[in-house]
């Protein structure tokens, strides 16, 4: 439940970027003694700002936030934050990284939901050394779901790959693929559904030989 209780109280959202955001804010509105008026307010977000989406109540009056929904309807991520405030302390409600299409919203009962969209996390020609393929953004959790591994090549390689904690690097203790080989102009496919990672965690790789195996990682990020 999101309420605002007083001449002060509103919801904002903080943008990190010039991205587009479209926000539609649905809210009931409780003024003494019992009228009950409900409401709404469409809000179009272009610039890294912070910005009113669920205005203050009148007087004597609580508002009830039943119903938000944050697009981005932009082409590059946005981080976006959700708080409250009550016009001497601001907190976080929810703050997560917005992919383009993505919607982040919040129903009165049920919480707040960030709409699942599968990714392509990777997909590069490896090297002889290990190379960061994803790392997790803020905020966020990302499954790992397939990974697919092609040889180019006319001889069998050997794929390397390290799911690195954050701040960590690639070593023996966090090997998830040791050395597997795959044959000449064979595809290797992994499931790893329910293999999860979290923000700021990454992916390295390497093949036994430079610019003949191909790597494919699919997955999703959640909020």
């Amino acid at each position: 439940m999101i309420l605002l209780a007083s001449t002060s109280d509103k919801v904002q959202i903080v943008t990190s970027a010039a991205v587009a955001i479209d926000v539609h804010a649905v809210y009931v509105d409780f003024a003494t003694p019992s009228t009950i008026t409900p409401g709404r307010k469409n809000t179009a977000i272009s610039t890294a700002t912070t910005t009113d989406v669920v205005a203050s109540p009148a007087g004597s009056t609580v508002r009830k936030v039943k119903y938000l929904n944050v697009r981005n309807k932009g082409s590059s991520p946005q981080v976006t934050t959700v708080q409250h405030t009550d016009g001497t302390t601001t907190v976080e409600l929810k703050k997560v990284n917005l992919l383009p299409g993505r919607c982040l919203t919040y129903m009165e009962g049920d919480g707040w939901e960030l709409m699942d969209q599968p990714l392509k996390l990777s997909q590069n020609q490896l090297t002889a050394s290990a190379v960061t393929q994803y790392t997790v953004p803020s905020d966020m959790v990302t499954e790992v779901t397939s990974i697919w591994i092609s040889n180019d090549d006319t001889s069998e390689r050997t794929i390397t790959l390290h799911f690195v904690a954050s701040g960590g690097s690639a070593g023996v203790t966090n090997k998830f693929l040791d050395a597997v080989p795959v044959g000449p102009g064979q595809t290797l496919q992994i499931e790893c559904k329910g293999t999860y990672l979290n923000s700021g965690d990454f992916i390295s790789a390497l093949a036994s030989v430079a610019s003949q195996v191909n790597l494919h990682i699919s997955g999703q990020e959640h909020a």
